[in-house]
């Protein structure tokens, strides 16, 4: 009330007004007006900021400095630039949020600390002592690769804005929390390579803009909840070498954005479902080491974008399905110990971009087809303990690129073939306990690279070249 009747006083005058003196006046009245504006809207900003900062802002601050000193001298000695200025410091020398220049910190215009990114910086302590509650505008959590104890506390739901948590390779324990389920912006979520136990809570399909979950590594056990598969945005899916148990559940299939799917080293039991064929954009399925039975769905072969199929070490069997053989885009195919029957499809000579062809210990039968010739690209061929018969295919590495190949304790007969000559870049050959007929010196004698080779009991003559680095004959 003073500061308004003080400039109505100004205002009013008894004499005379004329052009000029209007104008003085009014030039005067607007001066101090201004001047008192600016004064009070200073005032208020400097009030408002202030209350602002010390209400939010610098209470950030806080709670990251209070939450450093929880941690071991080593982790607070990497965290040296987490301090606040002092008290007495010269304005000059300050900065209105100097946390935003801190490490690992990220903060928004207004000085709201918006990214917390601290992997691989050799920090320890409790997981439990981080002020969750004190960071509700932020988006991403970096913890990755640091040594980290206890449990994931209830309090992470505070983070309601993330989209960006990853605590993997770290040594937290306990259950996943179901409150981790609240974070429903989350798009990226790595706990892999941890302790954790317990089962994946079926909260989990609460997450719907989730495109990376990974949970590998860990003491997970229980089923695989159906709830993953409302995950609609999902592209990567990680939960191999944990406890998991039970079936592969059929609505995996609803993921049809998802691009790698790694279930590898648990406990499933059952078979392939063959919904697992809708995943029209995977390009890696790894399945093996786990108790899967059943045959090879022959939906698989829909998966035309597959450049990774990983079957080993499971109780499949049945026929590999003709349909294998439309997946032109394979890199590499492993489907061995397991009890697979009947021939190789002739077409899988279509698998022109193979790499690695690995059928070991199976019951497969009959010759290998002569279309495996034509598989240009091919590294690593391994068939051995199976049941094949007939002669190996002539045109087998007529590129040369085939470094390595396994064929012992079949049934395999004739000759070594002239193609072989071809194939400069051999290192590895198994051919033991077969009917095989060779020339030691002519069909071996000028592998320069080779450095293991066994033929034994087969029909062999000749010798190797004693000037061949070879481990083992």
């Amino acid at each position: 009330m003073g500061k308004r009747a003080g400039v109505s006083s100004f205002l009013y005058c008894k004499a005379p007004i004329t052009l000029e003196s209007l104008k003085a006046t009014t030039n005067m009245a607007f001066c101090l007006l201004s001047f008192l504006f600016f004064n009070l809207l200073l005032t208020s900003s400097n009030s408002y900021a202030f209350n602002f900062i010390s209400t939010g802002t610098v209470d950030q601050a806080d709670a990251l400095l209070k939450w450093k000193d929880t941690l071991n001298n080593q982790s607070q000695s990497v965290l040296h630039s987490w301090t606040l200025p002092h008290p007495n410091a010269t304005n000059s020398s300050l900065r209105s949020d100097p946390w935003c220049g801190w490490i690992g910190i990220a903060c928004n215009q207004r000085g709201i600390i918006t990214e917390i990114i601290l992997p691989s910086m050799g920090l320890q302590g409790m997981v439990e002592n981080f002020p969750f509650p004190s960071f509700s505008a932020l988006t991403s959590l970096n913890l990755t690769n640091n040594s980290f104890l206890g449990t994931v506390p209830s309090n992470v739901a505070n983070l309601s804005v993330i989209n960006y948590l990853d605590l993997s390779m770290n040594q937290l324990s306990g259950l996943v929390p179901t409150e981790i389920f609240l974070l429903t912006t989350l798009k990226i979520l790595f706990l892999d390579q941890n302790h954790f136990s317990g089962s994946i809570p079926y909260g989990m399909g609460r997450l719907k803009d989730l495109t990376i979950l990974t949970m590998y590594s860990n003491n997970v056990s229980g089923f695989i909840p159906e709830s993953l598969g409302k995950l609609r945005d999902l592209s990567v899916l990680y939960l191999y070498q944990n406890q998991l148990s039970g079936f592969i559940p059929k609505e995996i299939g609803n993921l049809t954005k998802l691009r790698s799917l790694s279930l590898e080293n648990n406990h499933l039991i059952g078979s392939i479902p063959e919904e697992i064929g809708n995943l029209k954009s995977l390009t890696a399925l790894y399945l093996p080491l786990n108790n899967l039975n059943g045959s090879i769905p022959s939906s698989l072969g829909k998966l035309r974008n597959l450049t990774i199929l990983y079957l080993p070490q499971n109780q499949l069997s049945g026929i590999i399905p003709l349909e294998i053989g439309n997946l032109t885009s394979l890199v590499d195919l492993q489907i061995p110990f397991n009890n697979l029957t009947g021939r190789i499809p002739s077409n899988f000579g279509n698998l022109q971009k193979l790499t690695s062809l690995n059928l070991l210990e199976n019951q497969l039968s009959g010759s290998l087809p002569r279309e495996i010739g034509n598989l240009t690209e091919l590294v690593s061929l391994q068939s051995s303990n199976n049941q094949f018969s007939g002669s190996l295919p002539q045109g087998l590495c007529m590129s040369g690129s085939l470094e390595k190949i396994t064929a012992h304790n079949n049934h395999f007969t004739g000759l070594i073939p002239k193609g072989f000559k071809n194939c400069t870049s051999l290192v590895r050959v198994r051919l033991e306990n077969n009917q095989l007929v060779a020339n030691l010196s002519e069909d071996f004698g000028f592998y320069e690279n080779l450095i293991y080779i066994d033929l034994s009991n087969n029909q062999l003559h000749g010798e190797l070249s004693s000037s061949q680095n070879l481990q083992a004959l």
